[in-house]
């Protein structure tokens, strides 16, 4: 066979892998340079040595989340213990005695972070209301209001709670209260109250861990 046109691209596009965090195992592999990403079409007289490359192709990978293994068929495997999560881009390259030279380039590695670390406050300011008696249960603010997310696909809010200041017991009010619009938890505020009112309150909100 002529070796100069055995290998071909399995997966002609850029493709992506999807990790999840997993502190238990600190690696997962993701595939295989000859099967995932090419076919080698005479692998006894076409041999193929493969490698990772940085995002371009052009220089040997210099990260350290991404591994291949050195021998048939070059397994890939990738880090999936870092609390920040990571996402990189990388080529795959692989190479026969033909010679021919065949890359896939821009492959996105991601893993996600630790939902544990994805929330942050937005330190939000007070909420100010003009009266209006037609909005017993007007909704002021979501969750994007209040919180952030470093990973809304993989660490999206589930539920969120309204409670009295301090956050130890559900609020006993009457003028607040939380529903869903859309897909989002909104705080829901009295307008129509004539003397008008203050309350200081704890908005808490988990993406269930």
């Amino acid at each position: 066979m002529d070796c100069s046109t055995a290998l071909t691209n399995t997966a002609p596009t850029p493709g992506s892998t999807l990790l999840a965090y997993n502190i238990g195992t600190p690696t997962s592999t993701f595939g295989d340079a000859i099967s995932s990403f090419f076919t080698n079409a005479d692998t006894i007289n076409c041999p193929a040595s493969c490698s990772v490359m940085n995002q371009g192709c052009a220089t040997s990978y210099s990260g350290t989340k991404v591994t291949m293994n050195a021998a048939m068929p070059f397994t890939l495997t990738a880090q999936q213990n870092v609390i920040t999560g990571y996402t990189e881009y990388i080529c795959v390259k692989c190479t026969t005695t033909g010679p021919q030279t065949i890359t896939i380039d821009n492959h996105m590695v991601k893993q996600a972070l630790d939902c544990n670390f994805a929330l942050f406050s937005n330190n939000p300011t007070d909420l100010t209301l003009q009266y209006d008696a037609l909005l017993p249960a007007s909704p002021e603010a979501d969750y994007d209001v209040f919180y952030g997310n470093h990973d809304y696909a993989i660490c999206g809010i589930t539920s969120c709670t309204l409670y009295d200041a301090g956050c130890l017991t559900p609020y006993s009010g009457s003028y607040l209260s939380l529903g869903v619009i859309g897909d989002k938890f909104a705080l829901k505020a009295d307008r129509s109250h004539i003397p008008g009112y203050s309350e200081t309150v704890c908005y808490s909100c988990t993406n269930g861990l």
